[in-house]
Parts: structure tokens; sequence; C-alpha cells
């Protein structure tokens, strides 16, 4: 087989698999976004290369949970993490099937359709209604034209009270990792910057009309009105300097015109890398050094 021919075939299947890689960011790359905004992750130089992985390793049981609540779970790449005792503790392989069968079993005939697990997952951490419950009500009709208000009412607590299991079930992995010992604001603090970054990520790789599930999303405005009260948990028990200083970046950031929604995302994945790690290194250094972790940021 000729060269010229094998780049042909290698480029082709590059092409078809662009839809794919398009979609929404991996695990991969949403653990490394998360780690990034701790003050975990960055690959710049060989030195912080090294001290990034063994950060990502300690860090994955963690990361790996956060990202499997949001998300489907891959049922074979991160198994290792899965059979461990820490996961287990909080999320089983499958948990994320059997409630979408329950859902099934109540309201039959109803399916994710276009959005996916967006619409149950990605509404927004510890908020109260969904977000995107317009995009779900719609959804739900569509599949069930005939569904009471009563039934509709029914199917949103259903969905409510998983997502509020999800995110106590965050807080309370968080604050295990750490050793916190009890202190939610903290651990409230973390899990929620972490849950906000994975959405800001897929905000990251949507163009505007790159699937219909993209608008599923949370949109990047929405976002920003939530980060703060979990920036300002980590700032609680310390000098408030550092928050005020990302108080007045944050004005700025929206302030600034983008020329897309990514942009917007990207610029405040940007800023909490730069301002949530001097708030870690400032109250939680000896926490993260008894976990091994080394701040490269």
């Amino acid at each position: 087989m000729g060269f010229k021919l094998i780049k042909k075939i290698l480029l082709f299947f590059l092409l078809l698999s662009l839809p794919f890689f398009t979609f929404a960011k991996d695990g991969d790359e949403h653990e490394k976004d998360q780690l990034k905004v701790l003050g975990l992750w960055n690959d710049n130089d060989w030195f912080a290369k090294q001290k990034s992985k063994k950060n990502r390793e300690i860090m994955r049981p963690l990361l790996v949970l956060y990202n499997d609540m949001i998300d489907d779970p891959s049922d074979n790449k991160n198994s290792d993490i899965h059979q461990s005792l820490f996961y287990k503790k909080y999320y089983h392989q499958g948990e994320d099937r059997e409630f979408y069968n329950l859902v099934k079993e109540k309201f039959p005939g109803f399916t994710w359709g276009k959005y996916t697990h967006r619409l149950f997952y990605h509404w927004g951490f510890e908020y109260g209604d969904p977000a995107n419950q317009e995009k779900l009500q719609v959804q739900f009709y569509k599949k069930l034209p005939n569904a009471t208000e009563t039934e509709w009412n029914d199917f949103i607590q259903l969905i409510q009270s998983e997502q509020e299991k999800r995110n106590q079930k965050t807080v309370k992995a968080t604050d295990e990792f750490f050793a916190l010992a009890g202190d939610r604001t903290f651990s409230r603090g973390i899990a929620g910057i972490c849950y906000y970054t994975h959405l800001l990520g897929d905000l990251v790789v949507h163009s505007t009309n790159s699937s219909e599930s993209a608008e599923a999303v949370l949109s990047s405005k929405f976002i920003a009105r939530n980060l703060d009260r979990y920036v300002k948990d980590l700032a609680t028990h310390g000098n408030q300097k550092e928050f005020q200083q990302y108080k007045e970046y944050h004005e700025k950031v929206l302030m600034t015109v983008y020329q897309s929604n990514e942009q917007y995302a990207q610029a405040m994945i940007d800023m909490l890398a730069e301002y949530v790690p001097k708030l870690l290194k400032r109250n939680l250094a000896t926490t993260f050094k008894n976990k091994q972790l080394e701040f490269v940021n």
C-alpha cells in the first residue's frame, strides 16, 4: 500500500471522527481543566508536568466521581476507579442507568431524546429548579403529549431528587477525600467549582450549531452568576483580599465582549485558574500537602 494512499485513509478516518470530538470534552480534558483551576495542572515545563501527572493520579478517584455524576459514566475507561472502595461508597457502576430505568418505569414512553443526559444532570450545582426546565418540558410533552400537569410535576420532582442526591454525595465525597472533618464550606466550594468547570469545558468545545444537544448546556452567563458563591466559600476562613481581586477580575470578564460563548467560557476557566489556587494555598495548603498534592500554578 502506497504512502499517499495510507495518508488519504488516515485523513478520511480523522475527518469522520471530528463530529464526535467536537460534541463535548472527554473525561481526560475535564480532569485537566478541573486540576488547572485547583492549581494542580501545568504542562508548560518538564518539572511542572511531572508534578501534574502525580497530582492527577492522586485526584483521579474524586475527579472521576465528579464527572460521572454529571455525565454518563464510561464502563471501561475508568474501571480501576469504579472498583475502588472510595468510588463505590458514593456511586456504583450502572447507577445512572438504574435511575433512567426508574424514569422509564414511572413515565413509559419518555426517552433521552436529542438532549441526552444534560437535561437531567446539567442543571447547576445546588440549584433548585432546573435551569433548563423549559427545554426539559418541551422534551417531556413531545414524548408524552397526553401527560397531565400533575405528571409533569411528579417528573420534575423525581429528577430534582436525583440531582440533590448527587450534589450531596459530591460534597460528602470531597469532605472525605480531603479529610476536612465535616467543613462543608470548603468541600462545597471545591465541588461546586469543579462542577461548573466541567460545564464550562462543554461550552468551550461547542460551536453555535455543532449539535442540538448543545442547547441543553447551561449558558456561560448562568454559570457566571453562580460561580462566585463557591469561590467565596474558599475564602471564608481567611483573608478576603484574593476574593476581592477575583471579583474585580470577574467583573472585567463579564464586561468584555467576546466573539462567541466558547471564548467567554474559556475566559472563565482561565479566571478560575488564576485566582482559585491563591485561595487554596492560603486556606488549605496543609490539607493539600497531606494528600501529597503539589501546587504548580
